[in-house]
């Protein structure tokens, strides 16, 4: 267990205990807002999370939706860069990849889930099985004209190191594209712990 002291958006060490979701305190930072997992489970407890056979297995309607969104994102991205080397950060079965393909990207995929790796890789795509910090111990000189890291952010212990690995494999003038809950939105501030998303240890970050 780990006993995170500052907040991973702004690093500032003011704040105070918000909430107690699941024996997780989550701190609501004085500075920027954002709320954070305080006592984080240790590495082999947050990976057994995404072992599990069940995870991310989505219902017919669940990803049709998200196709939708992904095809809404895509087609902002096409907006500003030509299709080249894509790499998706937490691909889950592939639904983006997917997309990405259809519109002419070479696709690549980080994922933790053994399932759902395999999934996206039954689909063509080449997908790496592990954390982001092992692929680029292994792939140093990898480099990508777009990556995209999609509602991941949220799950991630050290949210800087995790982005300057991304920006490490960024090629020149490429595209990083991040999403994530909103916790300043009307709906997280009415639901409060009650949001659907405030679900640790899977999440430890709201921005």
């Amino acid at each position: 267990m780990t006993e995170r002291l500052f907040c991973p958006a702004c690093a500032s060490s003011a704040g105070r205990d918000a909430y107690d979701v699941n024996g997780f305190r989550i701190r609501k930072c004085a500075c920027c807002g954002s709320l954070y997992v305080r006592n984080v489970p240790g590495r082999s407890s947050l990976d057994q999370i995404y072992l599990d056979q069940e995870y991310y297995s989505l219902d017919d309607q669940s990803v049709r939706r998200l196709l939708e969104e992904h095809r809404r994102r895509l087609g902002i991205v096409q907006g500003f860069s030509r299709p080249g080397r894509v790499l998706d950060v937490g691909c889950a079965t592939g639904l983006f990849l997917d997309e990405a393909a259809g519109a002419g990207y070479e696709t690549f995929g980080i994922e933790l889930s053994p399932r759902n790796a395999a999934l996206a890789q039954g689909k063509g795509h080449k997908v790496f099985v592990g954390s982001l910090a092992k692929y680029v111990l292994s792939n140093p000189r990898d480099r990508f004209s777009l990556i995209t890291c999609l509602d991941v952010i949220e799950h991630v212990e050290s949210p800087l190191k995790f982005m300057q690995m991304l920006l490490a494999q960024l090629s020149v003038n490429g595209m990083l594209v991040i999403s994530t809950p909103n916790y300043s939105g009307v709906v997280a501030k009415v639901l409060g712990e009650r949001d659907v998303f405030l679900i640790p240890p899977e999440h430890l970050n709201f921005f």
